[in-house]
């Protein structure tokens, strides 16, 4: 390029000495071609950074979906965990299938695109935790078709080896599609710096290089036109992607039959207060539960729990956080407003909305209740389980002298 420029440069000069009023036809040429020249360079430059600009945005989406498909991987599981899926689970299982299928295939899309050594580094890492993910859901699902694991069984295996499996790798693929979203940035920044320097250069010319320049900045406006599209299409899928994640976390948080919050949300909350706070909590368990169960079945079993609590979360959720730590066992949290007296009355009065006559199914079912309740002073306790254990303990007391009253835990 600077060969043929200095060569169009000899010319005119030649010409000059020729033809002085030729010297402005030449410049009209040099700067043609320069403009043009320039342009073309430009616009190349574009093109290329506009195709792996749009490479990126695909490979986000592709991560994207992947974690959605992991998201609702979970879902199904704990519907199966939980026991919560339909009589027949075998369309669960078939969806959590479908689902790993969709994020091979979400994976292989996503490998076809460059990335920089250090999206690839954590891409392989995450890429790692989905295989060993998946290896340990199959092996569930292969004891759970089998008949060979109970419930409780597959809650544990999901609790301690499935759900941090999962958890890790989205957390990971979230890391990658930072680091996409960061090199997008950089290359925004390097086209619009490219942008300025054509701009001062197009500016030194004659108005020939003035048309070019308007030129340029109708391919700029169109460019940047796309670029805010497209930008807006990752903060949309940045956002899914973050009300996706919330939603795991409150559903990880959550009872799912009760709408209440869960044992793993008790023991996340209690455990900073443990060793400076002191507060009121109770434990209240309603007396021969099973043979609800046993005698109606488990579905209507979970609807009469389900009923008790929306009762409870009507009646207390002003004066307490509740929590449904076990099936039919709910833990009660104080606010601090409420006083030791008014969190004895509040815990007779839900054991006698515990045992309250409850319509299901057109039936009426009337259980009694058992409490115990716990004034905790800041290190009484080395953890939430410890903390439970006591309640429980006392708890089983009130059972053993009858049910259907409340006890103090003392001695502490």
């Amino acid at each position: 390029m600077a060969k043929k420029r200095k060569k169009l440069v000899d010319t005119a000069a030649e010409i000059n000495q020729e033809n002085p009023n030729k010297v402005f036809i030449v410049a009209a040429v040099l700067i043609f071609v320069f403009s043009f020249i320039f342009v073309s360079v430009i616009y190349q430059g574009i093109t290329r950074t506009m195709r792996v600009y749009d490479e990126t945005i695909d490979s986000i989406r592709n991560v994207s979906n992947v974690n959605s498909e992991l998201l609702t991987t979970n879902t199904n599981l704990l519907m199966l965990v939980s026991g919560t899926a339909s009589s027949d689970p075998t369309n669960t299982i078939n969806d959590i299938h479908s689902s790993f299928d969709n994020i091979t295939n979400e994976l292989t899309a996503y490998e076809a695109y460059k990335k920089s050594d250090a999206e690839l580094r954590r891409y392989k890492h995450a890429k790692a935790f989905i295989d060993a993910y998946r290896a340990r859901v199959e092996v569930m699902l292969s004891d759970f078709i089998g008949g060979d694991s109970t419930v409780d069984v597959r809650r544990n295996t999901y609790v301690q080896e499935i759900h941090p499996l999962q958890t890790t790798a989205i957390e990971m693929f979230s890391v990658t599609i930072e680091l996409s979203e960061k090199a997008i940035e950089d290359k925004i920044v390097r086209i619009r710096r490219a942008f300025m320097v054509a701009e001062l250069v197009i500016v030194g010319v004659t108005i020939a290089a003035e048309i070019a320049i308007f030129i340029i900045s109708q391919i700029s406006k169109r460019n940047r036109e796309s670029l805010a599209k497209q930008a807006a299409e990752i903060e949309a899928a940045t956002k899914k992607f973050k009300h996706t994640k919330e939603k795991a976390s409150e559903m990880a948080y959550t009872n799912i039959l009760t709408g209440l919050k869960n044992r793993y949300a008790l023991d996340n909350d209690l455990t900073p207060r443990l060793e400076s706070d002191q507060f009121n909590v109770a434990v209240f368990d309603l007396d021969n539960f099973r043979s609800i169960n046993d005698m109606y079945g488990y579905d209507f079993g979970d609807e009469y729990l389900a009923m008790v609590a929306e009762r409870l979360k009507a009646d207390y959720n002003n004066d307490a956080e509740i929590y449904n730590i076990t099936g039919n066992e709910f833990c009660f949290v104080f606010n601090r407003e409420v006083s030791d007296m008014q969190a004895a009355r509040i815990s007779e009065h839900v054991i006698q909305t515990l045992s309250e006559w409850y319509t299901v199914a057109n039936l009426n079912v009337q259980l009694t209740a058992s409490g115990s309740t716990y004034h905790y002073l800041p290190g009484d306790c080395m953890s939430v389980s410890a903390l439970l254990v006591k309640l429980d303990n006392v708890l089983r007391d009130a059972k053993r002298n009858g049910g259907n009253m409340v006890l103090q835990v003392m001695g502490i």
